[in-house]
């Protein structure tokens, strides 16, 4: 039969290890960058308090309608690139993501399950199965399972509660990650776009070049990006004064209107002075274009 966390023992498991887990998870979280990293230490931490040799993260893919599986620690089955050969069911994955909350099977409802949907059923089966669904919001992106060949009492249905919360922690952060993949994407469309134009353009901060295109090397005669990133911009103008104009004339445009348009004489490496027109564009990072 399949449970929910709602039937079962009263949870006898050790409280402040149980906080004291939750705790390393969330810590990791927050601050492991890398994902097969943050899976090794949850794995590694819920190791402490359950029989965890048989662990996996199954991620859906939408598009393939499929699973992916980005860790996965077993010593009874296999995973190829068409998905697990043997043993768990993703008949059991599928029902913990299409219905949004843990599940708990015993070794007779794997059975049943692997029947009822026409699958083979593998000459060893798991005595007791755990899935709970990886959820940030309305979002369900996949499972966090455990399962164990040896003895049916290795899990209770009070232990949901603990993988729901855990799955929870992962849940997020996968989609931080895939959030932060998004983003350097982005980014880096937007710098070839920037790199490909015919004008000069520079991220400017506190008056110092944070980043700058090619364009704008080849303009003022340098031979690489590093001879102005992280320079003060003083080393384009062809005068203190000049550099003090811009400067004002930055301030009150950008503080009225968020803009700042001016012409000004610049000069390039080699001290010869040529026309400009500067345009800034920015509340943050004085974006710049000449």
């Amino acid at each position: 039969m399949a449970l929910d966390g709602t039937i079962g023992k009263r949870n006898h498991r050790n409280l402040e290890k149980t906080v004291s887990v939750l705790f390393d998870i969330s810590n990791a979280v927050s601050h492991t960058r890398n994902l097969e990293n943050l899976y090794r230490i949850v794995h590694n931490s819920l190791d402490r308090l359950l029989r965890v040799d048989n662990f996996l993260i199954a991620l859906y893919e939408t598009e393939t309608d499929r699973f992916g599986f980005p860790y996965y620690i077993s010593r009874r089955q296999r995973v190829s690139e068409e998905g697990i050969e043997a043993g768990t069911d993703l008949h059991l994955i599928r029902q913990v993501v299409e219905s949004g909350s843990p599940m708990i099977f015993d070794r007779a409802a794997i059975f049943e399950s692997i029947s009822k949907h026409g699958g083979k059923v593998p000459d060893i089966l798991a005595e007791i199965w755990l899935g709970a669904p990886l959820t940030v919001g309305n979002r369900i992106m996949g499972a966090l399972v455990i399962q164990d060949y040896l003895s049916p009492e290795a899990y209770q249905p009070h232990d949901l509660n603990l993988l729901d919360s855990v799955s929870r922690h992962l849940a997020l952060a996968i989609e931080r990650r895939e959030a932060e993949a998004r983003i350097n994407d982005q980014g880096r469309i937007l710098e070839k776009i920037l790199e490909s134009s015919p004008v000069g353009i520079a991220l400017v901060e506190a008056r110092r070049f944070k980043w700058v295109n090619t364009e704008m090397v080849r303009m003022f005669g340098y031979a690489a990006k590093q001879d102005l990133e992280d320079k003060s911009v003083e080393i384009i103008y062809g005068a203190t004064t000049d550099f003090e104009f811009g400067g004002r004339t930055v301030f009150q445009e950008l503080s009225s209107t968020g803009k700042a348009d001016y012409e000004v004489d610049m000069i390039r490496q080699d001290g010869s002075r040529f026309p400009v027109h500067v345009r800034l564009n920015s509340p943050v990072h004085d974006a710049m274009s000449w």
